[in-house]
């Protein structure tokens, strides 16, 4: 509509409304995001947290073989103490190499 204004008169502007997405639909799309995101930042803190069976398995053998012979140098024939620290090096190889691809069992 076009026009003249008249002076001290009031120009009124009217706009189409604009369809609104109901309130329900976002709060909706947030809590599913919400959900989402805390699945997934828990999964990774998950695998995380817990060495892998393989990495555990490792650290164990050291371990193992640390307590009976760690010290113990003395009073282990000289062959035996070689087979121990040939096989704690072996041990020890393959941990760093699981710590290096993560930690993740192969």
């Amino acid at each position: 509509m076009t026009g003249v204004a008249q002076a001290g008169g009031v120009v009124r502007i009217v706009l189409p409304s604009v369809r609104r997405t109901p309130t329900w639909l976002l709060a909706v799309l947030v809590g599913t995001l919400t959900l989402v995101l805390a699945g997934a930042g828990w999964r990774l803190l998950a695998k995380r947290s817990v060495p892998a069976p393989k990495t555990r398995e490792l650290v164990d053998a050291i371990a193992a073989l640390d307590v009976r012979y760690a010290g113990r140098e003395g009073e282990t024939p000289v062959d035996e103490w070689s087979s121990y620290l040939t096989e704690r090096a072996r041990i020890k190889a393959q941990l760093e190499a699981s710590l290096a691809a993560g930690g993740r069992s192969r």
